[in-house]
Parts: C-alpha cells; structure tokens; sequence
C-alpha cells in the first residue's frame, strides 16, 4: 500500500468519527492526505470556506486565480425529499400531547401543523440498515443503535427546517493573469456547514483546472513553434 492510499485511510477514519458521511470523509481524506502539513500546496487555498453568499478569490504562484462562489441553492427540496436514509416524515394538525411519546419528534410547525420525524416508523428500516451515529461504535443492542441514530437525523432534519444549515451551489473558476476566465465548474446541492468538504471539494476542482490548463497551454505552445519552423 503506498503512503498516499495510507495517509488517506487513516485520515477516512478520523472524519468518520466526527460524524462525516462516506462520501465527505473520502473526499477530506483525501484532501489532507493530498495536503498535509509540510505540503507547498496545502496554503494553496484557504483552509476552510464559510459558505454564505459570496466570492473569494486566491491569487496563485504564477499570477493564476481561483476564484470560489457560494450562492443560495433554492431549488433543493428538504434533505427528506433529496437524500435517502432519511426516515419517514409526516405532517399533522393535530400537536402530540405533552407526554406523547412523538413530542420529542416534531422538527418544525407553523401556525396549527406540525411535521414530525415519524420514529416509529422509521425504527425497522434503521435497524435493518444498522443507522448509526457518532462515534460509530456498534452495539449488542441494535434498537439502541437506531435508536441513536434516529435521534441524531431528527435533530440533523430540526436545524434544516430551522434554518441552521442550508443547500448551496459551488462554483469555481480558473482566471489568467488578466482575470480572463480560463475554465469553470459548479455544482449545487452541498449543505451549507460541510466547511471541511466543500474546501476539499475547491481545492480538487482547482487542481484539476490548473493541470488540464497547463497542458492545453504547452500543447498550444507546441503547434506555435511547430507552425514557426515549419512557416
């Protein structure tokens, strides 16, 4: 196994015991195996992104800039609609008692309806998935486990309908020296409070803009001169 697939296994670990999904830890795993301490590259953009509404913009070694916008993704439905593994959710009039055994479920309500996370529901598809939660250790006991874990996804649904996270579109451009526009890519529906994931995300869209930049500008430079002594 190389030290690269090695950094990258380690570091997978640590990000899913903070609570990562799969496809974020590889991705910051592989970020900051790419960009560890003690690489030239690692300062080659900000650390993390706050993903508000908004530009940032890098200047490069060589007079290159990547340039990073956030903006508001309003077309993404609820994380119920747009991701799977998301439990059941339902909607009522009715508010449960104050000893209701779903009170402690409800993730928002406005003016006489409620939606609530429906646990009961949701609990035999939890345990046949085996959920679970950070810091993902498995229990004997797998009620418990999705017990957890539903928990966890009903606060996780709570904030989104509380505006405490939202979906967002990235876009990352390339510019020349001139602030020309070299190549541009973009992608919507990240959540807004994956700082590490969506820095891992920029730096890999950049990477991958600046080598396929350099080599269609050597190419470019190779006709050039062929044209020259061939003229």
């Amino acid at each position: 196994m190389t030290t690269f697939r090695k950094a990258v296994r380690a570091a997978y670990k640590v990000q899913r015991a903070e609570g990562h999904r799969p496809s974020q830890a590889l991705a910051i795993a592989k970020s900051d195996a790419r960009y560890c301490n003690g690489s030239n590259k690692r300062n080659m953009m900000p650390s993390r992104y706050a993903a508000y509404d908004g530009v940032e913009i890098t200047e490069l070694p060589n007079g290159w800039k990547i340039k990073v916008e956030f903006r508001h993704d309003g077309d993404s439905g609820p994380p119920w609609s747009e991701c799977d593994g998301m439990g059941v959710i339902e909607t009522s009039t009715h508010r449960p008692g104050e000893y209701d055994e779903y009170d402690d479920w409800i993730i928002n309500s406005d003016r006489g309806w409620y939606r609530y996370f429906d646990w009961k529901a949701t609990l035999p598809i939890a345990i046949r998935d085996g959920w679970n939660t950070p810091p993902y250790h498995m229990h004997h006991d797998k009620k418990a486990q999705a017990m957890a874990a539903m928990r966890s996804t009903c606060e996780y649904l709570r904030r989104w309908c509380n505006d405490g996270w939202w979906y967002v579109g990235m876009i990352v451009t390339l510019l020349d020296e001139d602030s020309n526009e070299i190549e541009e890519d973009s992608c919507w529906g990240f959540e807004s409070d994956s700082t590490d994931y969506l820095t891992s995300e920029a730096r890999s869209w950049a990477a991958h803009m600046i080598v396929k930049a350099r080599k269609d500008l050597r190419e470019k430079r190779y006709w050039e001169e062929r044209d020259v002594v061939t003229a």
